[in-house]
């Protein structure tokens, strides 16, 4: 693939081509064009033919229904087409975390991996509880005073020699529980030493394991975020995304610009015999178009009469295509039927374009050529994730 077609764009293409998309999709375009209405064709009106009268009114509507079918499609189109490259964008952001935190914090992914529930949690210390202290002091008072009476009764000096200093050592901790206890009475942290014990010691595994994810760093100098972007490939696969989203795009609006100018030229080869007013509401134009189908009238005059005074009881619909969906079944195929002969026409007149043709294979080829990058890139970033998720196995110390 030439670099020809390889042409990187940038963030601010991308918001251009949104923006492009954005615009085109409110153009005036879409709308029935105004056009000059005078008395020459009011006697054509008059004149023509009541088939002739029905055959215009069913191109241009079924013309105008072939217009909506393709602004819903470049709206969907430019929806699916954003949605994959933001979600695209998100997985190479969640990716690049995920390898910028395996490279950074080895020994941390290690302990996780052996301990899916993280770090232990510091238990809840209340600095106003006496119990711990007030039983210690009983306890401690009632060996120093049980050690103490059982000397007398011991067989051999030894062990009097031991129950005398059980009994000087419990005598100690009773004034200790006792200043805890006191503490405690006025909430000094210091009250609770096993409790503040206990979190020190969590603490300090997860101390530990980040002072060593310290100097991991700073020895393999993984603190260059930008340096991993790049081992990661995440600015090559970022431009590869953005180039296929504006190839993409650029694509589609090119395609739809095309098939909408030719829509335009069958509009403008019919809505011409009809007053620009009854024409610039689509669902009003099609009930005209029923009064004649239906044989409810012959000339202009009396199938709009009859439409006005039906609409003062029956809105209109909020759609053309809602308002045909509520005619007989024989009206919506007579539609669907030119709708489908129109499309039909219009997408080989813009397939027959030179222009037209060479501009979209050219998009074709670039948007293959970015999903091919993309497609290597990915392979190359599984394997890097896979490789720095099997060292932390290294380093599987806590």
């Amino acid at each position: 693939m030439g670099e020809e077609v390889a042409v990187a764009h940038t963030n601010a293409e991308v918001q251009a081509i949104y923006q492009k998309a954005q615009q085109f999709d409110q153009a005036r375009d879409w709308n029935i064009p105004s056009y000059a209405w005078d008395v020459a064709h009011i006697k054509q009106l008059q004149q023509m033919s009541l088939d002739s009268i029905i055959n215009h009114l069913r191109q241009l509507i079924a013309a105008k229904l072939g217009m909506e079918d393709l602004q819903r499609q470049l709206e969907q189109q430019t929806r699916s087409e954003t949605d994959h490259f933001n979600s695209a964008l998100a997985e190479q952001k969640k990716q690049l975390k995920r390898y910028v935190y395996l490279n950074q914090h080895p020994h941390e992914a290690a302990y996780f991996k052996a301990h899916p529930n993280g770090y232990p949690r510091e238990q809840k210390i209340d600095y106003h509880n006496t119990r711990t202290a007030f039983w210690g002091t009983f306890i401690a008072w009632g060996l120093c005073v049980g050690a103490g009476l059982s000397v007398t009764y011991a067989p051999n000096v030894l062990i009097s020699v031991v129950l005398v200093l059980f009994s000087l050592l419990s005598a100690v901790m009773i004034p200790i529980f006792v200043v805890l206890y006191l503490m405690a009475k006025f909430g000094f942290h210091f009250s609770q030493p096993w409790s503040n014990y206990h979190n020190w010691r969590i603490r300090k595994v997860r101390t530990d394991i980040l002072k060593a994810d310290e100097e991991y760093r700073r020895a393999n100098n993984r603190n260059d975020e930008a340096l991993l972007e790049k081992e990661f490939k995440y600015p090559d696969a970022i431009t590869a995304y953005r180039g296929e989203y504006v190839e993409a795009m650029q694509e589609t609006l090119v395609k739809t610009n095309a098939q909408l100018q030719q829509y335009i030229v069958t509009v403008n080869a019919h809505v011409g015999f009809f007053p620009p007013d009854d024409t610039q509401n689509m669902q009003h134009l099609f009930r005209v178009y029923l009064q004649f189908w239906n044989g409810r009238a012959a000339d202009w005059q009396t199938a709009t009469t009859l439409v006005d005074q039906s609409e003062q009881m029956n809105d209109l619909k909020e759609s053309l295509i809602a308002e045909i969906h509520s005619a007989t079944t024989a009206v919506i195929d007579s539609i669907d039927q030119a709708r489908d002969q129109i499309t039909n026409a219009i997408e080989d007149a813009v397939d027959a374009i030179n222009e037209v043709a060479d501009e979209v294979n050219h998009m074709t080829n670039a948007i293959n050529y970015w999903g091919r990058v993309q497609t290597e890139l990915s392979a190359v970033q599984t394997g890097l994730l896979a490789q720095a998720d099997a060292r932390i196995g290294a380093y599987r110390r806590y």
